[in-house]
């Protein structure tokens, strides 16, 4: 899960949460959106600022790959 808190419009915070197994997967070892799942085929995972990281499966071996939430995810008033 991705936890944030979000300002709104008004100025005010409001914590907001999305679950990135539902809209990222893993596709040759690298990070896809529009998957699901990816932490079923990912270790050593981190976040540094937006950008995610892990070693993703990829057949037999693992492969590290970094992936930018910004891209996909925005505050949308308060909500993921």
């Amino acid at each position: 899960f991705l936890l944030v808190d979000c300002q709104r419009q008004d100025g005010e915070f409001k914590d907001s949460s999305l679950n990135l197994t539902t809209v990222l997967g893993v596709a040759n070892g690298k990070f896809r959106w529009g998957g699901r799942g990816f932490s079923s085929h990912a270790r050593n995972t981190s976040l540094a600022g937006s950008e995610l990281s892990a070693e993703l499966k990829n057949g037999d071996r693992w492969e590290f790959d970094t992936v930018d939430l910004t891209t996909h995810i925005r505050n949308n008033n308060g909500a993921l």
